[in-house]
C-alpha cells in the first residue's frame, strides 16, 4: 500500500510541475524586453513530427504514353496515371518536364 502511495505522489507531483512550467513565461518575449502587441506569444512546440504533405502542380502537363504514341496534354491522377484532355480513358504515362 505504501508503494502505490509513493507512486501516486510522484506522478501528481510530475503533473504539477509539468503545469506550472508551461505556464510561465509564455508572455515574455524571448529578448526580454516588453511585448509591443499585448498578445502572449505562441509556444515553441518544436519541430513537426508529421510534416504537411508538399503541394502538388495538380495543372495540365504534356505527357509521353507508355503505349507509344505522339504526346498529349492530360491532367495527374495520382503515380503515373492521367486524363487525357481531350477526353477518353485514363492512361499510363511519363511526364514531360517539371
Amino acid at each position: 500500500m505504501g508503494h502505490r502511495r509513493a507512486m501516486l505522489c510522484l506522478v501528481v507531483a510530475a503533473a504539477a510541475a509539468g503545469c506550472a512550467t508551461t505556464g510561465t513565461g509564455l508572455n515574455t518575449p524571448p529578448n526580454g524586453g516588453s511585448s509591443s502587441s499585448g498578445a502572449p506569444a505562441p509556444p515553441d512546440c518544436g519541430p513537426t513530427v508529421f510534416p504537411p504533405p508538399p503541394q502538388q502542380d495538380v495543372g495540365p502537363r504534356l505527357v509521353l504514353p507508355m503505349t507509344g504514341g505522339p504526346p498529349v496534354m492530360a491532367i495527374p491522377m495520382g503515380g503515373d496515371a492521367f486524363v487525357p484532355l481531350s477526353g477518353g480513358p485514363p492512361l499510363m504515362a511519363t511526364p514531360i518536364g517539371p
